[in-house]
């Protein structure tokens, strides 16, 4: 019988599932990589549902008091801002599907590349604001800001590029097989 498994057989095909957390998997690692899923959904939700407003009802997501601050309205720059929310849903969606750590990691930073100068503009701005709306919306985004962060932070449970975590001294780097200190057997080809 032929050894399949790649944690044993340097020779063995990665498994076509993506996402481990399967068979083998510590329970912790599975929980966490839930939690990671679960936070990257709620992002990319977060980011298609602000999208869609900004995008298709600009006018309404422009009346909200801590989006428009009592500036001029500008439609053009409400639709390419629920545009880019859209886009930035895609990347995180991307994420939630497949959970490897390169898309899960680029994903992140993207989200936080515009979350914390996001929250930085609005801390220059809250003079258009109360007290209790203006700790309300930093309130918020600073959220934006730690959500993205703890998940970036778990994303070290996600799998490498070849569907399988790297095991520290194994012998599976990025999901393929090291081969260069090995030498195939002939049981390695046995059906």
């Amino acid at each position: 019988m032929t050894n399949t498994d790649p944690n044993t057989n340097p020779n063995a095909v990665p498994s076509a599932d993506p996402d481990v957390g399967g068979a083998g998997s510590a329970p912790g690692n599975t929980r966490v990589r839930a939690w990671l899923r679960a936070g990257l959904a709620f992002l990319t939700a977060v980011q298609f549902g602000v999208g869609c407003w900004a995008l298709l009802f600009p006018r309404s997501f422009f009346d909200v008091q801590w989006v428009g601050m009592g500036m001029a309205y500008n439609a053009h720059l409400m639709m390419d801002y629920g545009a880019m929310s859209l886009a930035t849903s895609v990347v995180l969606g991307v994420g939630v599907v497949t959970m490897r750590r390169t898309i899960v990691r680029t994903a992140l930073a993207v989200y936080l590349v515009f979350a914390g100068p996001h929250f930085v503009i609005h801390v220059r701005l809250l003079h258009h604001l109360s007290p209790t709306q203006g700790r309300l919306l930093l309130s918020m985004l600073a959220g934006a800001i730690v959500i993205p962060t703890v998940l970036l932070f778990l994303s070290r449970h996600a799998p490498a590029e070849g569907g399988r975590p790297t095991r520290p001294g194994g012998r599976w780097r990025g999901g393929v097989a090291d081969r260069s200190a090995t030498r195939a057997t002939p049981g390695d080809f046995a059906g």
